[in-house]
């Protein structure tokens, strides 16, 4: 018969790494969600500046003719 310490202790390690497995997981998640934000403020930026550009463009030109 297993030792009431023994397999309390086991448990204890059985909890702790499910936990770092979630940990872990939580993460990865949360990784890839500030990838994705930083990735949608570079299209927005991206956009922001081609919208301008193209404004500049156009104030350049006679009659806003291309």
């Amino acid at each position: 018969m297993a030792h009431p310490e023994t397999a309390r202790d086991d448990d204890m390690r059985q909890k702790a790494a499910a936990l770092r497995e979630k940990l872990k997981k939580d993460a990865v998640a949360a990784r890839r969600e500030v990838e994705q934000a930083r990735v949608a403020e570079a299209r927005k930026t991206m956009r922001l500046r081609a919208l301008r550009l193209a404004r500049e463009a156009a104030e350049k030109t006679p009659d806003g003719e291309a």
